[in-house]
Protein backbone atom coordinates (compact mmCIF):
# COMPACT_ATOMS: atom_id res chain seq x y z
CA UNK A 1 0.00 0.00 0.00
CA UNK A 2 2.98 2.39 0.89
CA UNK A 3 4.45 1.85 -2.66
CA UNK A 4 1.34 2.32 -4.68
CA UNK A 5 0.54 6.00 -2.23
CA UNK A 6 3.89 7.02 -3.40
CA UNK A 7 3.54 6.34 -6.79
CA UNK A 8 -0.35 8.06 -6.97
CA UNK A 9 1.41 11.38 -4.69
CA UNK A 10 4.09 11.49 -7.40
CA UNK A 11 1.63 11.23 -10.24
CA UNK A 12 -0.56 13.71 -8.50
CA UNK A 13 2.66 16.61 -8.07
CA UNK A 14 3.80 15.85 -11.59
CA UNK A 15 -0.48 16.57 -13.07
CA UNK A 16 -0.18 19.98 -10.35
CA UNK A 17 2.62 20.57 -11.72
CA UNK A 18 1.89 20.90 -15.69
CA UNK A 19 -1.36 22.43 -14.67
CA UNK A 20 0.66 25.13 -13.31
CA UNK A 21 2.96 25.80 -16.22
CA UNK A 22 -0.13 25.87 -18.56
CA UNK A 23 -1.75 28.32 -16.71
CA UNK A 24 1.76 30.61 -16.80
CA UNK A 25 1.94 29.66 -20.68
CA UNK A 26 -1.76 31.32 -20.82
CA UNK A 27 -1.11 34.22 -18.95
CA UNK A 28 1.62 35.15 -20.78
CA UNK A 29 -0.17 35.11 -23.85
CA UNK A 30 -3.43 36.40 -22.61
CA UNK A 31 -0.81 39.43 -20.80
CA UNK A 32 0.99 40.13 -24.47
CA UNK A 33 -2.49 39.81 -26.39
CA UNK A 34 -3.99 42.09 -24.55
CA UNK A 35 -1.18 44.66 -24.12
CA UNK A 36 -0.77 44.97 -27.97
CA UNK A 37 -1.54 48.02 -29.25
CA UNK A 38 -4.17 48.68 -31.87
CA UNK A 39 -3.17 49.52 -35.51
CA UNK A 40 -4.23 53.08 -35.98
CA UNK A 41 -6.70 53.79 -38.83
CA UNK A 42 -5.73 56.85 -39.97
CA UNK A 43 -2.54 58.82 -40.09
CA UNK A 44 -2.06 62.65 -40.99
CA UNK A 45 1.09 64.39 -42.67
CA UNK A 46 1.84 68.50 -42.68
CA UNK A 47 3.72 70.36 -44.24
CA UNK A 48 4.69 73.77 -46.12
CA UNK A 49 5.80 74.45 -49.51
CA UNK A 50 8.05 77.21 -50.10
CA UNK A 51 9.72 78.04 -53.54
CA UNK A 52 13.63 76.92 -52.10
CA UNK A 53 16.05 77.42 -49.14
CA UNK A 54 17.45 80.58 -50.02
CA UNK A 55 14.28 82.21 -51.31
CA UNK A 56 11.77 80.61 -48.91
CA UNK A 57 8.58 82.29 -50.18
CA UNK A 58 5.32 80.15 -49.53
CA UNK A 59 3.35 78.84 -52.44
CA UNK A 60 -0.19 79.36 -52.02
CA UNK A 61 -2.61 77.32 -53.80
CA UNK A 62 -1.11 75.08 -54.53
CA UNK A 63 -2.25 71.08 -54.91
CA UNK A 64 -0.15 68.42 -53.56
CA UNK A 65 -0.96 65.01 -53.63
CA UNK A 66 0.94 61.96 -51.60
CA UNK A 67 0.91 58.65 -53.34
CA UNK A 68 3.09 55.16 -53.79
CA UNK A 69 3.85 52.37 -55.76
CA UNK A 70 2.03 49.24 -54.39
CA UNK A 71 0.42 45.89 -55.47
CA UNK A 72 -2.99 45.30 -56.64
CA UNK A 73 -5.31 42.57 -58.40
CA UNK A 74 -4.10 44.11 -62.09
CA UNK A 75 -0.33 44.08 -61.36
CA UNK A 76 1.92 47.14 -59.72
CA UNK A 77 -0.29 50.19 -59.40
CA UNK A 78 0.28 53.58 -58.43
CA UNK A 79 -2.42 54.35 -55.45
CA UNK A 80 -3.59 57.95 -53.90
CA UNK A 81 -3.05 58.21 -50.37
CA UNK A 82 -4.74 61.64 -50.62
CA UNK A 83 -4.56 64.91 -51.49
CA UNK A 84 -4.58 68.76 -50.25
CA UNK A 85 -4.03 72.53 -50.96
CA UNK A 86 -1.94 74.85 -49.45
CA UNK A 87 -2.62 77.83 -47.38
CA UNK A 88 -1.91 81.10 -47.75
CA UNK A 89 1.13 80.40 -45.92
CA UNK A 90 2.14 77.72 -47.92
CA UNK A 91 0.83 75.09 -45.27
CA UNK A 92 -0.70 71.69 -46.37
CA UNK A 93 -2.53 68.83 -44.50
CA UNK A 94 -3.26 65.30 -45.70
CA UNK A 95 -5.17 62.69 -43.67
CA UNK A 96 -4.63 58.60 -45.36
CA UNK A 97 -5.50 55.50 -44.10
CA UNK A 98 -3.84 52.44 -43.21
CA UNK A 99 -1.87 51.33 -45.69
CA UNK A 100 -1.59 47.19 -45.22
CA UNK A 101 0.92 46.65 -47.55
CA UNK A 102 4.78 47.02 -47.32
CA UNK A 103 6.17 49.30 -49.60
CA UNK A 104 9.17 51.83 -50.57
CA UNK A 105 7.59 55.04 -49.15
CA UNK A 106 5.44 57.31 -50.51
CA UNK A 107 6.38 60.63 -52.54
CA UNK A 108 4.85 64.07 -52.80
CA UNK A 109 3.12 65.69 -56.28
CA UNK A 110 2.92 68.78 -57.07
CA UNK A 111 -0.42 68.60 -60.07
CA UNK A 112 -1.07 72.57 -60.16
CA UNK A 113 0.66 75.26 -60.02
CA UNK A 114 2.53 78.46 -61.98
CA UNK A 115 5.57 76.85 -60.94
CA UNK A 116 7.01 73.75 -62.02
CA UNK A 117 4.78 70.67 -61.67
CA UNK A 118 5.42 66.81 -60.97
CA UNK A 119 7.19 64.83 -57.78
CA UNK A 120 8.44 67.42 -55.24
CA UNK A 121 9.76 65.12 -52.32
CA UNK A 122 10.29 61.37 -52.12
CA UNK A 123 11.01 58.56 -49.25
CA UNK A 124 8.42 59.81 -47.30
CA UNK A 125 7.47 57.01 -44.36
CA UNK A 126 4.07 55.91 -44.15
CA UNK A 127 2.07 54.72 -41.05
CA UNK A 128 3.02 57.64 -38.87
CA UNK A 129 1.98 61.14 -37.99
CA UNK A 130 4.52 63.26 -39.96
CA UNK A 131 5.41 66.94 -39.96
CA UNK A 132 7.87 67.27 -43.02
CA UNK A 133 8.52 70.97 -42.27
CA UNK A 134 9.81 73.16 -45.59
CA UNK A 135 9.32 71.33 -48.73
CA UNK A 136 11.26 73.25 -51.54
CA UNK A 137 9.67 72.61 -55.03
CA UNK A 138 11.96 74.63 -57.16
CA UNK A 139 15.58 73.88 -56.11
CA UNK A 140 17.57 75.26 -58.95
CA UNK A 141 21.01 74.62 -59.44
CA UNK A 142 24.32 75.51 -61.85
CA UNK A 143 26.44 72.68 -61.92
CA UNK A 144 28.89 73.00 -63.66
CA UNK A 145 31.16 69.71 -65.05
CA UNK A 146 35.04 69.45 -64.66
CA UNK A 147 37.37 66.84 -66.09
CA UNK A 148 39.38 65.38 -63.30
CA UNK A 149 42.20 63.11 -65.01
CA UNK A 150 44.63 62.35 -62.11
CA UNK A 151 47.55 61.39 -64.23
CA UNK A 152 45.68 59.89 -67.62
CA UNK A 153 47.25 60.79 -70.86
CA UNK A 154 44.54 62.36 -73.47
CA UNK A 155 45.28 63.30 -76.93
CA UNK A 156 43.70 64.85 -79.89
CA UNK A 157 42.62 61.35 -80.88
CA UNK A 158 40.26 60.99 -77.37
CA UNK A 159 36.78 62.41 -77.76
CA UNK A 160 33.82 62.47 -74.65
CA UNK A 161 30.54 61.82 -75.49
CA UNK A 162 28.19 62.92 -72.87
CA UNK A 163 24.11 64.04 -72.03
CA UNK A 164 22.69 67.42 -69.98
CA UNK A 165 19.26 66.87 -69.14
CA UNK A 166 16.91 66.95 -71.83
CA UNK A 167 19.65 67.79 -74.40
CA UNK A 168 20.89 65.48 -77.05
CA UNK A 169 24.56 63.90 -77.01
CA UNK A 170 27.28 66.27 -76.86
CA UNK A 171 30.76 66.32 -77.85
CA UNK A 172 33.71 66.92 -76.51
CA UNK A 173 37.17 66.56 -78.15
CA UNK A 174 40.76 66.47 -76.84
CA UNK A 175 43.38 66.63 -75.44
CA UNK A 176 41.68 67.29 -71.95
CA UNK A 177 43.94 68.83 -68.97
CA UNK A 178 43.37 68.74 -65.37
CA UNK A 179 40.63 70.84 -64.17
CA UNK A 180 39.00 72.05 -67.21
CA UNK A 181 35.24 72.72 -67.26
CA UNK A 182 33.64 70.77 -69.96
CA UNK A 183 30.27 72.13 -69.87
CA UNK A 184 27.43 74.02 -67.48
CA UNK A 185 23.80 73.01 -67.18
CA UNK A 186 21.07 73.95 -64.91
CA UNK A 187 19.34 71.40 -62.75
CA UNK A 188 15.99 71.03 -60.58
CA UNK A 189 16.58 68.75 -57.91
CA UNK A 190 14.11 66.46 -55.93
CA UNK A 191 13.85 66.40 -52.07
CA UNK A 192 14.28 63.45 -49.79
CA UNK A 193 12.50 63.71 -46.80
CA UNK A 194 14.72 63.71 -43.86
CA UNK A 195 17.81 65.29 -46.07
CA UNK A 196 18.93 68.33 -47.89
CA UNK A 197 21.13 65.88 -49.52
CA UNK A 198 20.46 65.01 -53.50
CA UNK A 199 22.71 63.37 -56.35
CA UNK A 200 22.69 64.27 -60.00
CA UNK A 201 24.46 61.38 -62.49
CA UNK A 202 26.01 62.70 -65.27
CA UNK A 203 26.80 60.00 -68.11
CA UNK A 204 29.22 60.16 -70.34
CA UNK A 205 31.91 57.87 -72.42
CA UNK A 206 35.43 57.88 -73.27
CA UNK A 207 35.45 57.49 -77.23
CA UNK A 208 32.05 56.40 -79.34
CA UNK A 209 33.12 52.49 -78.73
CA UNK A 210 33.42 52.17 -75.15
CA UNK A 211 30.70 51.56 -72.76
CA UNK A 212 29.07 54.49 -70.57
CA UNK A 213 30.15 56.08 -67.51
CA UNK A 214 27.70 57.28 -64.63
CA UNK A 215 29.46 59.68 -62.50
CA UNK A 216 27.15 60.48 -59.41
CA UNK A 217 27.48 63.97 -57.95
CA UNK A 218 26.28 64.61 -54.44
CA UNK A 219 25.50 68.43 -53.56
CA UNK A 220 23.06 70.10 -50.98
CA UNK A 221 19.75 71.85 -51.88
CA UNK A 222 20.92 74.94 -51.17
CA UNK A 223 23.76 74.97 -52.95
CA UNK A 224 23.32 77.18 -55.85
CA UNK A 225 26.27 76.55 -57.75
CA UNK A 226 27.82 73.16 -57.99
CA UNK A 227 31.42 71.98 -59.02
CA UNK A 228 30.79 68.58 -60.52
CA UNK A 229 34.30 66.59 -61.01
CA UNK A 230 34.42 63.74 -64.32
CA UNK A 231 36.85 61.06 -63.49
CA UNK A 232 38.53 60.65 -66.55
CA UNK A 233 40.59 57.79 -64.58
CA UNK A 234 37.53 55.48 -64.63
CA UNK A 235 36.56 55.20 -68.02
CA UNK A 236 35.79 51.62 -69.34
Amino acid sequence: MRKSYIIHNTFFRYEMKACKTLLCMLFILMTITGCKKEEKGTFTITGRVVQNCNDPIPLTGVKVELSYSGSSSKGNQVFTAGSATTDADGNFSITYENINQNIEGMYLRQISSKFSQGTICTKIPYNRDLNMDDIYVNAQIKMIYKLNLKGKQTSIEDTIYYFLHGQQAKIKVGPFYENQQLDTDTYYPIQRYGSLLSSNVFNWQLGKQNPYNASIIEFNLCDIEQIGFIDLSQAK
